[in-house]
């Protein structure tokens, strides 16, 4: 079985650092990354992964039209996407839901929450856990 491909588009390089590493050590897959919306959008058509990590808040195009685009491009719409996002404003969340995203998670979020619901998200697409997981849940991304 092919590894799972996973992109990380987030504009903190230090949370996209851990996430990152978190990926890599606790499933069988591949990342890649990008630090705005626009290159986002460019290396989920160019690479098409099987899972999209987004953040909401970011320079050049934000994520929600980052999202808006992944749901109107036939080569990509059914692409799942996880909202990882420091903004709770419920209008935001509710949009980000009605555009199909299969989680919305809010930063802070312990490392044991994050794995758990891309653990979910990757059984669901067919990937395999490479390794379980046992982190402390103080770590925070």
């Amino acid at each position: 079985m092919n590894k799972i491909k996973i992109a990380i588009i987030e504009d903190n390089y230090s949370a996209r650092l851990v996430l990152k590493h978190l990926l890599i050590k606790c499933f069988d897959c591949t990342v890649i990354e990008a630090d705005n919306g626009r290159e986002g959008l460019e290396i989920i058509l160019k690479e098409n992964p099987d899972l999209v990590l987004l953040d909401l808040a970011m320079p050049e195009i934000d994520g929600l039209t980052v999202l808006k685009t992944i749901r109107s491009t036939p080569q990509i719409e059914k692409t799942p996407v996880i909202v990882t996002s420091a903004i709770a404003k419920e209008d935001l969340i509710k949009n980000s839901l009605e555009l199909g995203i299969e989680n919305y998670l809010l930063k802070p979020f312990e490392s044991a929450t994050v794995l758990e619901r891309i653990g979910e998200t990757v059984i669901k697409i067919g990937g395999i856990k490479k390794i379980e997981y046992e982190l402390p849940d103080h770590v925070r991304i």
